[in-house]
């Protein structure tokens, strides 16, 4: 299994014979992924972290999209089966906003 963390906030895995799996939907509606999921010792079960925004919007443009958002108001970490999208844990982490905050001063818009 292959995942990838995406901006739009899910967390897409590719299976070895190739079907794609999408992640965490419960929670990507208000959030982003900046990071690549990070597999466990186990080798079964993959991390996650998202940033959930205060407002996130998504444009088209041609071939391309953007996807923008403002606000970051915490930090949501999870691990899960990819295979299954079945969820182990969850955690939010509010204290962490005021670091995020300066970081999205230097990288206030994203593109995919």
């Amino acid at each position: 299994w292959v995942s990838i963390g995406s901006l739009d906030g899910f967390v897409y895995s590719f299976s070895p014979t190739g079907i794609v799996h999408k992640n965490l939907e419960a929670t990507a509606v208000d959030s982003v992924i900046q990071v690549d999921p990070a597999l466990d010792c186990a080798g079964r079960l993959v991390y996650a972290a998202q940033l959930k925004v205060a407002s996130k919007s998504s444009h088209l443009y041609g071939d391309y999209s953007t996807i923008s958002v403002r606000g970051p108001l915490n930090l949501i970490f999870t691990l899960f089966v990819p295979a299954t999208g079945a969820v182990h844990w969850t955690g939010e982490y509010p204290g962490i906003t005021y670091w995020v905050s300066i970081a999205f001063l230097f990288f206030p818009v994203f593109a995919v």
